[in-house]
């Protein structure tokens, strides 16, 4: 996309679980190929291994399916979320989405994001649960640890936990079940419903 944003204008996105209902079409994924159905509400921890009561071998299994173009294209929109982000860009505000996805899903998730028409200008791959080896395509913790970003919208306690200690950000942490337990650090503030415009207010 465009040059790193590396000013304190720009608005750090997740993908997963802020723009598209990731975790529910992964538990549809789950029901479909092991037979075993697990409530969204029930979701207490961001390791959705454990969450799901997965094996190891199981989990990589379903991660891998989950992960192909095929799978990801298919996952619904948070359409209010995404209007949103059209506005905000519409007022000249930049837009980086943020993924700590496997680089292999690197072209269908831009995909899913032209196909939804999303509004952003620059995608970036974070190696936020540090599994990614020697892949040029992904960037460190510690190297994004360099950005500035005026407002981080993230659904992973542990991510939004890293942008406002290590990287002084304000975070709004959706409420999802998974991040419902711990501490929130004062540059933390949980949200309720969909992205508003005057979260940048």
């Amino acid at each position: 996309m465009t040059p790193d944003l590396m000013d304190a204008h720009a608005v750090y996105v997740d993908m997963d679980d802020v723009l598209c209902h990731s975790t529910r079409a992964f538990l549809r994924l789950v029901e479909r190929r092991l037979g075993r159905c697990v409530a969204y509400e029930s979701l207490s921890t961001f390791d959705l291994g454990v969450s799901c009561g997965l094996s190891r071998e199981e989990l990589d299994t379903v991660f891998g399916m989950f992960h192909s173009s095929e799978e990801l294209l298919k996952i619904p929109p948070i359409g209010e979320n995404i209007e949103t982000l059209r506005q905000w860009t519409s007022r000249g505000v930049e837009i980086a989405v943020v993924t700590g996805r496997p680089t292999r899903a690197i072209e269908a998730s831009v995909a899913w994001l032209d196909r939804h028409r999303v509004a952003y200008h620059e995608f970036v791959v974070v190696d936020k649960y540090r599994r990614f080896v020697m892949d040029r395509r992904a960037v460190s913790l510690e190297e994004f640890s360099n950005r500035r970003f005026r407002l981080a919208i993230e659904d992973s306690l542990d991510m939004a936990t890293f942008l406002a200690y290590s990287m002084a950000t304000p975070v709004a942490l959706l409420d999802r079940p998974w991040n419902r337990n711990g501490t929130l650090h004062p540059r933390i503030t949980r949200y309720t419903g969909y992205l508003s415009f005057d979260l940048l207010s």
